[in-house]
């Protein structure tokens, strides 16, 4: 177990390093472009194998379809975060000092949801109180995934709205899916709350993205949207839904999607 919490830390430091020299250096130019994708899969492929082997080579679907495809898309999204959001290539002193803060914000980002999937992945063997633990860092993890990704792909040229609709939704209900299914939803429930939830998204999405023109405030909204969905279904899954709950939920909304016309 300390053997691959000690694992699972140096991934968290090593990957936090190759965000930083990859931005620092400009490795790759995000984009459609095959430098871009070829950084992106080789990385996507050293984190599988890497976690593929803190996990014993487990190769239950839960580990191989859910819990591992779900680290390596938050840090995907946090690699390519990295560079949309610091366009440029730095040129004074406190550029690169405040990069290197975030990093070291992604280092325990990436260090937390690591400790998740370990969770999830012991979870499976035995039942262990943490569990709990790691369905709310989930809920996080899931909320950070979708705020990054949306970004990301906003952010991209040659996409089009078509492309961004669907790349979105796949990552999307991913994410919601796998949450869900991390919660205990199963079967028909599961596919059901997906659904909706992946609805009230893309919906919400498609509300503010011809009127929105800033990434990171578009990207709060399906981030809201994820929020007040997974929200709503876990107080209705608990008949613990009030009307003051409906009332803060419907208020964070109109927050997010008002700040895209007031920023416009």
């Amino acid at each position: 177990m300390q053997n691959r919490r000690n694992g699972l830390l140096a991934l968290s430091i090593l990957y936090s390093f190759f965000v930083f020299i990859s931005k620092s250096f400009n490795l790759f130019e995000v984009g459609v472009n095959s430098d871009f994708f070829t950084y992106l899969i080789i990385s996507s492929i050293l984190v599988y194998f890497w976690l593929f082997v803190m996990y014993e080579f487990s190769i239950k679907k839960t580990v191989v379809i859910y819990i591992i495809p779900q680290v390596i898309l938050l840090l995907a999204g946090e690699l390519i975060f990295a560079h949309t959001f610091f366009v440029r290539s730095f040129v004074r002193n406190y550029e690169i000092l405040s990069f290197l803060a975030l990093v070291l914000l992604f280092m325990g980002l990436n260090y937390s949801v690591l400790l998740m999937s370990n969770i999830f992945y012991v979870s499976i063997y035995k039942n262990i109180p943490l569990k709990q633990v790691a369905k709310t860092a989930s809920y996080i993890v899931s909320l950070i995934s979708i705020y990054f990704w949306t970004f990301n792909v906003l952010s991209f040229e040659k996409v089009g709205v078509v492309g961004t609709i669907l790349i979105l939704s796949a990552i999307y209900g991913f994410n919601i899916y796998v949450h869900l299914r991390h919660l205990g939803f199963t079967s028909y429930k599961l596919r059901r709350y997906t659904l909706l939830t992946l609805i009230m998204l893309i919906n919400l999405l498609n509300t503010i993205l011809f009127v929105g023109l800033r990434p990171e405030l578009i990207a709060l909204v399906p981030l809201s949207g994820f929020f007040v969905t997974v929200g709503y279904i876990m107080h209705r899954n608990d008949n613990a839904i009030r009307w003051y709950t409906i009332l803060e939920y419907l208020l964070i909304i109109v927050i997010t999607v008002s700040l895209n016309f007031i920023f416009r």
